[in-house]
């Protein structure tokens, strides 16, 4: 990044730099089939959490980038995060995601994106994930819910 900075979370100083923003780049440890089942939908690692409170009580905004092929509940890591990206698992397409979060020389976006949600995310570990027209609990975040550059809140499809 021109004039930035790149510190990896199991390297952060005892004492952190100034910065204006740190970009928290987290998510599930690869999987499949049976190694990917699980009781409930809980996103477990600690480290990304307590680096997250890190930054905060420090005065450093965070945006969260989270890497996985589901959705699993992160209210923690919501509450400890300024903006909260879900990245899924872009694979060699991670120079899509930095187009999205950095913008150009010039000061403007490189790409206007709206992202969605394809399926309900979890309001609670315990909770299944609920889909368009099936009954369960309510979600932290509906089938539809998401954001672009223009909104300023999140907002489901009609």
């Amino acid at each position: 990044a021109v004039g930035g900075t790149v510190l990896h979370l199991a390297k952060m100083p005892v004492e952190l730099p100034s910065a204006d923003l740190a970009i928290v780049i987290y998510g599930e440890p690869p999987y499949a089939e049976f190694k990917g089942d699980r009781a409930d939908v809980d996103f477990e690692p600690d480290e990304p959490l307590r680096q997250l409170k890190r930054l905060k009580a420090s005065g450093i905004k965070t945006v969260s980038v989270f890497l996985s092929g589901r959705p699993l509940w992160l209210d923690p890591e919501l509450a400890a995060s300024d903006a909260f990206v879900a990245a899924w698992l872009p694979g060699t397409a991670g120079e899509g995601v930095a187009d999205l979060l950095v913008a150009g020389v010039d000061g403007q976006t490189r790409q206007d994106f709206s992202g969605r949600l394809s399926f309900s995310w979890p309001a609670s570990p315990a909770d299944a994930i609920v889909n368009v027209g099936q009954d369960g609990p309510e979600p932290r975040f509906p089938f539809g819910f998401g954001l672009d550059y223009q909104s300023t809140a999140g907002r489901a499809p009609n």
